[in-house]
């Protein structure tokens, strides 16, 4: 399915009734699965720099984790949706949160296969903080790169750099996410001969 015409088709049909205030309750470090995906990052910052494939870290199982949060917790947003210039922006409540995320769920790099097909680098290493970049080897990867983030035991933003393409058409997408405050997937696609499409959606949590 289209990324941006489902989000369109759903931000227009949508006819949500809006409450005054809407209250996000995401508390990742009180999860063991949040605890172990922040040691798979510090050791990776630790020992990036002894080799070459990255540790696997599974964006699937993170963002499923998320998704379930998010249904138990129901916030209110504010979607804002623009494609080709043209923005339409709306508080409303997201009724499927695992097809708002697909896109995020589809960006997946632990799968066994693709063990051998990303490197890992490091920036900016502490103590509180580690920024761990897994980049794709070759060009076959439509994942490009994931940019993980953590600070003081919790997964602060998860970056995302998408790019496929044929003959006929050739996409790019850029997904970024920041734990409790929101999202932004944003990309284009053109065809051969045809014209570029230009998208985004921002999504904030109301607090």
């Amino acid at each position: 399915m289209n990324v941006m015409k489902y989000h369109l088709s759903k931000f227009k049909a949508s006819n949500y009734q809006i409450p005054e205030s809407a209250h996000l309750h995401i508390r990742t470090s009180a999860h063991q699965f949040f605890i172990f995906i922040v040691l798979i990052c510090l050791n990776a910052c630790s020992e990036s720099n002894k080799q070459n494939i990255a540790p696997l870290f599974d964006l699937k199982k993170y963002f499923e984790s998320q998704i379930t949060l998010l249904k138990q917790s129901n916030p209110q947003v504010q979607k804002l949706v623009i494609q080709n210039g043209q923005a339409e922006s709306k508080d409303m409540e997201i009724a499927d949160w695992s097809m708002e995320l697909k896109p995020f769920l589809e960006s997946d790099i632990s799968k066994p296969a693709l063990r051998n097909s990303y490197r890992v680098d490091t920036a900016d290493a502490s103590i509180s903080a580690c920024h761990v970049v897994y980049v794709a080897i070759d060009s076959s990867q439509s994942v490009r790169k994931v940019d993980l983030i953590t600070n003081k035991n919790a997964i602060t933003q998860i970056a995302i750099q998408k790019n496929t393409g044929s003959r006929l058409l050739q996409s790019t997408q850029s997904l970024t996410w920041t734990t409790g405050v929101g999202y932004v997937i944003s990309g284009n696609q053109t065809i051969t001969l045809g014209k570029e499409n230009e998208y985004a959606i921002k999504v904030t949590f109301l607090k």
